[in-house]
């Protein structure tokens, strides 16, 4: 038994470890092992657990300790890597009564790992053992699989003994209105995760108490009214409080879902029913409940909003190429995109991209298709009208904030922040050059090298294609119930001061999450390694052949690039969230391949015989 006495001797923990093993833990021929005596730093006059030398992936931990008052323990584990500090964000709130495995959001190099496992005298704590990755064992869910078995059966006595025309009657009825089923399914899981709070969030709901207490004065100018906006109208309609805020964005995360189904289906040109719900069902599944996406749809932040703005420009654009030059619908869309262009840099001002990417590639193919100095001169109008609309709404604004009094402290002007961001950006090209670094800066966007902060020489050796930064540290922070999901400064700790509430997910709904975190990372990093190649070839493609397949997929893909492309020589810093936008395009550009190469293939199969 190993004794460690805590903060001024006023409890005991005993921490009994099973006999000291000596395991090969890099072998692969255990599940899991046991941390033993030998990597015990020593504790003594600390509450706090400390093992070291571990060096090796964590994706799970099981904990066998219990406390003398059952319920008194608030635990926390904390892990870092070679060099690392520890900080709130990597670390893990755990009950301690819990029998569940504490899982980490992807597989994690840890080399230090410290417990926290109580929070307060007098309370004694007994460890049986500490193993990592454990061996899950195989469970079964009576009642879960009495469910599948009834469900099985109510199907085959479906098919087998109702008449064909109602069995006719019923799948037209699902197929036009089953994804509205999808849509309370994903309201019933969304409303089910709390949201997560970060320190942008605190600042935005800050701001958004300035629209009910009408102190523009205090406005801080690098931020647009948009978004605060949106979460003053979410707080007057559902309750300022944390479920008012979440239900707004459920709903929006709903909307989403409605737009990118309904671009998939523009984009295959699906005019069959059952079609259109099989992939309806499929972006659901893929796109919708991806834990990036479906994560940062309970994130409050501008990303959320970002996704929709380029998911419905995007069907605008596809929807644009289609109409007649000049015709009532073309000038109809572009009206559109004029709106949501002074929304979206209203919402933040790089995001202005997310409509104006899409537009302009639109338009480079109708005026490609078939070139007339007619239409270079009437999209080069559009173009300057619509820049002329943007600016003027923003210089609206901030005369109506110097009426008000705002000093509008130059230091917090968008513009000058985007000219020392430049500035910046250009010594740092003079010290290398423009295109290393910014496909340095790319690379560490799409997460394939990790982000070290501005400045920090990043080890091209350390690079994965299943790790995240801001993806797995705010969007994927909800699977994992331990951790904390306000964080924020201290100067804006009023604007999260809401009630505590209590969330109780269900084990099965954060292990089906965190199960496809690591694919999600996976998929964030490859697709963005594969864009720039693929846009390349979209490009080809169209020059050689401008069908209808070619132009969808080089908007998409364009608009995508295009964003990562602003954002990395902008000097808004090699982030990932802030390339998260086209996340979703990508995943639907895949599932758009896919569909034609299984078309070409059952085509294919139908008449062998080559064409001339």
């Amino acid at each position: 038994m190993i004794e460690l006495f805590g903060f001024n001797r006023n409890f005991l923990f005993n921490a009994i470890g099973s006999a000291p093993q000596e395991l090969d833990i890099r072998n692969g021929s255990l599940n899991g092992f046991v941390l033993s005596e030998n990597q015990l730093v020593s504790t003594n006059n600390d509450p706090r657990v400390v093992f070291s030398e571990i060096d090796y992936p964590i994706t799970s931990i099981l904990l066998r300790c219990e406390d003398n008052i059952p319920g008194s323990s608030q635990s926390q584990l904390f892990y870092r890597g070679l060099n690392q500090e520890f900080t709130e964000t990597r670390s893990i709130r755990f009950a301690l009564e819990s029998e569940d495995p504490i899982y980490f959001p992807i597989p994690t190099e840890v080399d230090v790992l410290r417990l926290d496992l109580v929070g307060q005298p007098d309370v004694g704590v007994i460890c049986e053992n500490i193993v990592i990755n454990p061996k899950m064992p195989f469970e079964i869910s009576w009642f879960r699989g009495i469910g599948y078995i009834l469900l099985l059966i109510l199907t085959v006595l479906w098919f087998r003994y109702v008449p064909a025309h109602l069995q006719k009657n019923a799948s037209i009825w699902l197929y036009k209105y089953g994804h509205w089923i999808l849509c309370a399914a994903l309201i019933i899981i969304g409303i089910i995760y709390e949201i997560t709070l970060t320190y942008d969030s605190a600042h935005y709901l800050w701001l958004a108490n300035l629209f009910t207490s009408g102190e523009w004065a205090s406005w801080d100018v690098i931020r647009n009214p948009g978004f605060p906006f949106q979460i003053y109208l979410s707080q007057l309609i559902f309750g300022n409080s944390i479920n008012g805020l979440r239900w707004s964005m459920v709903l929006f995360n709903v909307l989403f879902y409605l737009i990118i189904s309904e671009l998939a289906i523009e984009a295959l040109q699906l005019k069959n029913l059952r079609d259109r719900y099989i992939l309806r069902i499929l972006v659901f599944l893929f796109i919708a409940l991806d834990p990036i996406i479906f994560g940062y749809f309970h994130s409050l932040l501008t990303e959320f909003d970002a996704a929709i703005f380029v998911a419905l420009s995007t069907l605008l654009a596809i929807k644009l190429i289609k109409e007649q030059p000049f015709s009532k619908k073309f000038w109809l869309l572009i009206f559109y995109f004029t709106v949501l262009a002074v929304m979206a840099w209203f919402l933040k001002q790089p995001y202005v991209g997310s409509v104006l990417f899409p537009l302009v590639i639109s338009l480079f193919i109708i005026l490609f298709t078939k070139y007339t100095w007619k239409k270079l001169l009437y999209f080069t109008g559009i173009g300057l009208v619509l820049i002329a609309i943007v600016l003027a709404g923003q210089m609206l604004w901030t005369n109506f904030l110097i009426s008000e009094g705002n000093p509008i402290v130059k230091e917090r002007q968008f513009s000058t922040w985007l000219s020392s961001s430049v500035e910046n950006k250009q010594t740092e090209i003079a010290e290398s050059s423009f295109i290393k670094t910014t496909a340095k800066n790319y690379l560490i966007s799409i997460n394939l090298f990790p982000y070290l902060g501005k400045g920090a020489q990043t080890n091209t050796k350390e690079f994965s294609l299943v790790s995240g930064y801001q993806n797995v540290a705010i969007a994927q922070r909800i699977y994992n119930t331990g951790l904390s999901t306000h964080f924020t400064a201290d100067s804006f700790v009023q604007g999260v001061a809401f009630p505590d509430e209590v969330y109780d997910h269900p084990l099965w709904l954060n292990r089906m999450f965190q199960s496809r975190t690591t694919l999600s990372n996976f998929l964030f990093t490859v697709t963005g390694l594969l864009l720039p190649f693929a846009c390349i070839i979209c490009l080809i493609n169209w020059i050689r052949k401008k069908n209808y397949l070619n132009a969808v997929l080089l908007i998409m893909l364009g608009s995508s690039a295009l964003n990562a492309f602003a954002h990395n020589i902008s000097g808004a810093g090699p982030i990932d969230r802030y390339l998260f936008l086209g996340y979703p395009l990508h995943l639907l550009s895949i599932l758009i391949v896919i569909y034609h190469l299984q078309k070409r293939v059952r085509l294919d199969h139908d008449d062998p015989t080559p064409p001339n």
